[in-house]
């Protein structure tokens, strides 16, 4: 692991696990996947904490000097490549990213979107076949589906609102690797590559399995690129090989605890540096509590953010739309929108558009519930004088909504629940929708306060006789005004001589005085209190009431011929019918701003939430670790949101022993509790009723996690397509045997019905035995396995698949805790003793892979994660084994 002498030495690209400057390079297999989800020579989070904890604890069973020059090596390249700075910072989180380059620079793949990253490449592009077959440019790097349809959005990986995809043979990308489709489509589709390039069939070439497809279909593809990620450069691999955005770090679950073990051993074996790697393993733990909160845990709806792109709060989008049915959502030019990096706002800076008929901010992702006695915060500004919404919309499909005007910075709103109003099925107009002014009146705009102290958009009506008159058409609104209920008003006017038109749907003008109002609260009109207006095109007979049967056609306001002088009115809002007050209890599920507004103006939104809403149960939080935390948006949604994109619960990824570290037991409790109602789930669904194993994902309630399925729900499946790799059910049992033996070392006795600390210990005591329960009996009855099972399907018996030295190191490790934690010492020390045999078996004696733990030698098969689990096995197994 230590023999390259150089950073990257590019005569020898295939023998070297670690580069010259402590990068672990994941380089000893070839990555396909997903038809090449990472390049080879790239270094994890995983395989970096992983193999720098196993020197570290190398150090504390061998005393070896040498162990503890490796650990800090590897410790101070993961400082200075995979963190955000080299030190964390004196106030805020100190963030990591996943994945660096430790190879020689490679291109990106694109082309790149302006508009965000989730929509790169080339999506959705028709591409003629013939015979089954395409030629792409040269340059391809990989093709993602071949359909005929539409697209649930605009992602290389997206699934279809309709139509249907078709199978791929082939494909050939640039350098003459031959990718060959497995299973899959959308985001499941999976590739595997030739061994060794070719040059007999083109680059660029693209085969279908059905050799008669003939025509134009539509391919999602990308292109290799000019652009290069160098050496020891962070990236993504999501959509694909890409520069990271500006802030962007991304972090695995798993890889936060595996730092802070990893800190926690470099500040008691360094002691030269010790309040260095103390300071890290303190950061690491705030990281730790502050990733295992969930989104959904939050009655925010919008929310600051110095960094990332304008919906980096999930699950926010925007879109405009006007008449004749366009639409405008991102990525699209029609509008500059962002984040000001300083006040960490969003802002839109929409056009003039007379045909715009509303732009909406929106958060889809919320389940909080709400009683009228609550507020709504939430900052706002406009550049120009104009209404802005904000619009609830619950379980029920019930919309609330409260109008209000903000100033043009940005300022804190409070806005009363019990003031807003149930608009479900309720025509509105609002000052900046289309009104008409005849005769010597005129109209403007103002932002005025009620007598309640709320500001609110008005459009100040003058008329000066009664030649003169305001209105509006309720065609122009786009919406049905019907006439069966009471008209009803917003407005102010001191004056008692405007008179109130309505023309009926047969043409009719009925008239009713409307009365003086000072404080815009609404007031109805019912069609009782109208009489035939003296002025009427129509020749018919007078009828004798309202036609209420059908929409209304207009509304409008004059004055009597025999007042002299002018009269005033502001009219804030008009509804076809009085909107019914709020409901006593809700769920919201979506909250949006919006505004009618078609003049050109700047809108900016801040913080946005229900104050003290509830929010939705989660049986295992606080406590349960998501599969990711970001920084910003990774947008892996249709609407293109997704901010702080968490994703579901990996059983293998949560880890208790963070929570006893913080003297969190409470969050232990909800953690354990989750991983045993995996493995009862695991054995209610086997057809042998197997014990010990974990059913691998959990759906919790939130969006993100619902991608994959019901929430509360334990499933197999989830967003890393290997859920059913043995070594998530490994780690799951090696964290809980630590946090176990742990606890013991630590005098808490196992109590369920004792306190908080007993009662998690009494948990893992019953989730680590039941494991060791099933690996005990699983190696009785397979005397001759030179492996363990590996892979864990739902239903069906684990089995074992290719040979995985670092499961069985896993597994030795849980055992040699569990032995010290008070499991039955005899199978203890016999399951310990067989396992660290068949560990054993796979270290190499010569070669160039001598000392390694390879089961393909002579492929150069090994990887740095796998070492840091077997050195750090190893050096548990001097460590431990002689206390039991």
């Amino acid at each position: 692991m230590t023999a390259s002498p150089a950073p990257f030495i590019p005569d020898h690209p295939d023998i070297y696990l670690l580069s010259g400057d402590g990068l672990v390079r994941n380089n000893m297999h070839v990555e396909d996947g997903r038809a090449g989800y990472l390049p080879n020579d790239t270094s994890t989070s995983e395989s970096q904490a992983l193999l720098a904890r196993g020197y570290a604890r190398y150090y504390l069973a061998s005393g070896d000097v040498k162990a503890l020059n490796n650990a800090r090596k590897l410790a101070d390249a993961a400082l200075s490549y995979f963190f955000a700075g080299k030190t964390p910072p004196a106030n805020g989180l100190w963030y990591h990213h996943w994945v660096v380059n430790a190879g020689q620079g490679f291109n990106v793949k694109g082309p790149s979107n302006p508009n965000g990253h989730a929509y790169d490449g080339n999506v959705g592009e028709t591409v003629t076949f013939k015979d089954g077959k395409a030629q792409l440019p040269a340059s391809l790097a990989n093709v993602y589906n071949v359909f005929q349809g539409e697209l649930s959005w605009q992602n290389v990986y997206a699934d279809l609102s309709k139509g249907q995809f078709f199978d791929i043979d082939y494909f050939v990308d640039r350098d003459g690797y031959i990718f060959r489709w497995q299973s899959g489509y959308a985001a499941d589709v999976v590739f595997t590559s030739e061994a060794q390039p070719q040059t007999a069939i083109p680059a660029g070439c693209l085969q279908m399995k059905n050799t008669a497809l003939n025509g134009q279909y539509q391919v999602s593809y990308s292109l290799y690129q000019e652009d290069t990620i160098p050496y020891a450069s962070q990236f993504e691999g999501w959509p694909m090989w890409r520069h990271l955005m500006p802030d962007e770090q991304v972090m695995a679950g798993d890889a936060i605890h595996w730092f802070i073990d990893l800190f926690y051993l470099m500040q008691a074996i360094d002691t030269d540096n010790s309040a260095k790697w103390e300071s890290c393993y303190q950061a690491m733990l705030a990281l730790w509590q502050e990733a295992c909160v969930l989104t959904s845990s939050e009655t925010c709806f919008f929310k600051r953010s110095t960094i990332g792109t304008y919906d980096s709060w999930p699950l926010t989008y925007f879109y405009a739309y006007a008449d004749g049915n366009i639409s405008y959502t991102p990525p699209t030019d029609y509008c500059r929108y962002g984040r000001d990096k300083t006040s960490g706002v969003a802002y839109f800076d929409l056009p003039e558009d007379s045909h715009r008929l509303g732009w909406v901010f929106q958060n889809d992702a919320l389940n909080l519930g709400i009683t009228p006695d609550l507020n709504v915060a939430v900052e706002a500004a406009a550049s120009r004088s104009t209404n802005l919404a904000v619009i609830l919309s619950d379980d029920q499909k019930r919309q609330y909504k409260y109008n209000f005007c903000p100033d043009t910075t940005v300022q804190s709103y409070s806005l009363p629940l019990q003031q807003f109003m149930d608009y479900t099925d309720v025509a509105e107009w609002v000052p900046g929708n289309t009104d008409f002014v005849y005769g010597t009146a005129t109209a403007t705009t103002e932002r005025l306060t009620t007598a309640e102290g709320r500001a609110v958009m008005a459009r100040h009506y003058v008329l000066s006789d009664s030649s003169a008159g305001v209105g509006f058409a309720t065609a122009a609104s786009n919406q049905t005004w019907s006439g069966a209920e009471a008209l009803t008003l917003s407005y102010i006017t001191d004056s008692s001589h405007i008179i109130l038109v309505v023309v009926d749907n047969s043409g009719w003008h009925w008239q009713v005085t409307l009365p003086a109002n000072a404080d815009a609260t609404l007031q109805s009109f019912p069609w009782a209190n109208f009489v035939l207006a003296g002025y009427q095109t129509n020749k018919a007979p007078f009828p004798d009431k309202p036609d209420s049967t059908a929409p209304i056609k207009t509304v409008q306001f004059q004055i009597a011929s025999d007042v002299k002088t002018p009269q005033t009115l502001y009219l804030v809002a008009a509804y076809n019918k009085m909107p019914a007050k709020i409901a006593d209890q809700a769920k919201i599920i979506s909250a949006r701003v919006f505004s009618s507004c078609a003049d050109a103006v700047t809108i900016q939104i801040g913080n946005a939430s229900i104050e003290k809403a509830t929010t939705i149960r989660q049986p295992y939080s606080p406590g349960l670790l998501p599969f990711q935390h970001a920084t910003i948006g990774s947008g892996r949604s249709p609407s293109g949101g997704g901010g702080l994109w968490q994703g579901p619960a990996y059983i293998g990824y949560q880890n208790p022993v963070p929570w006893m570290l913080l003297n969190r037991h409470d969050e232990a409790c909800n953690m354990l509790q989750l991983m045993q109602d995996s493995q009862k789930h695991y054995t209610a669904q086997n057809q042998a009723a197997l014990t010990g194993p974990f059913t691998p994902c959990y759906i919790f309630a939130q969006w993100d996690a619902e991608q994959y399925g019901a929430p509360y729900n334990f499933i197999f499946g989830g967003p890393d397509p290997n859920w059913g790799w043995g070594g998530f059910q490994y780690r799951a049992f090696h964290n809980v045997a630590d946090y176990w033996a742990r606890m013991t070392s630590a005098s808490v006795i196992a109590k369920a019905d004792g306190n908080s600390a007993q009662k998690a210990t009494a948990l893992a005591k019953d989730i680590a035995s039941s494991f060791m329960d099933w690996l005990v009996d699983w190696l009785d009855s397979n005397p001759e396995a030179r492996s363990l099972p590996a892979l864990f399907l739902s239903s069906q018996a684990p089995e074992v698949k290719g040979d995985n030295p670092d499961q069985t190191a896993l597994a030795l490790k849980g055992a040699l805790w569990c032995g010290q934690a008070g499991y039955d010492k005899t199978k203890a020390e016999k399951t310990v003793e067989r396992l660290y045999a068949m560990l054993q078996d796979f270290q190499i004696s010569d070669g160039d892979m001598a000392g390694s733990y390879s089961p393909q030698p002579e492929e150069h098969r090994f990887y740095g994660f796998w070492a840091g689990e077997i050195l750090d096995a190893l050096s548990v197994y001097a460590l431990a084994r002689a206390s039991f």
